[in-house]
């Protein structure tokens, strides 16, 4: 098995091309393909909140419509 995976390992090691940062950076269309525009920390923040805050919410009423199906009240102290 290992003698397996160490054939395999080399063979696709032999069809892979390394390149350094500078090197694709002096030839961006052939080798960079993510977009290159600036992060916007402040939209990502919002989206990331808004998704948080609804899947706590979703579960939240879940949990509610769940109990009060099975019938538990909150139990009240004096």
């Amino acid at each position: 098995m290992v003698l397996f995976v160490s054939v395999v390992f080399s063979i696709l090691l032999q069809s892979v091309q390394m390149v350094t940062l500078e090197e694709g950076l002096k030839n961006p269309e052939k080798y960079i393909f993510y977009d290159q525009n600036p992060f916007n920390i402040g939209m990502h923040a919002g989206i990331s909140l808004l998704i948080t805050y609804s899947i706590l919410a979703i579960v939240l009423t879940f949990i509610t419509i769940i109990s009060r199906a099975l019938g538990y009240r909150r139990k009240r102290t004096v």
